[in-house]
């Protein structure tokens, strides 16, 4: 998963699928992100979990969902970023 553009290419990890779980990591590139913890070209089934808002990768005005990607920290354990305010990429 990486940021979209929209978001000035940075979006947070999380250790749960809440905007207000933990940040574990902060990612601040468009070309870089976090691996999928399912290797899935779309990261496999989200998870519902708190509400957040982000913008669209143009920019323009904010999406709101409860959507989460579970994704690997740096350490290699399970966590979480807002799906929709990045988006998958194969590597």
């Amino acid at each position: 998963m990486t940021p979209n553009p929209g978001n000035d290419c940075s979006l947070n990890i999380r250790n749960s699928a809440s905007a207000g779980g933990k940040i574990v990591g902060h990612l601040s590139s468009c070309s870089k992100g976090a691996w999928c913890w399912y290797q899935k070209s779309d990261c496999g089934a989200s998870v519902k979990g708190g509400t957040y808002t982000c913008k669209y990768a143009d920019g323009s005005s904010g999406l709101r969902s409860n959507e989460w990607v579970r994704v690997a920290d740096k350490n290699g354990k399970l966590a979480y970023v807002a799906r929709w305010c990045g988006f998958s990429q194969r590597l």
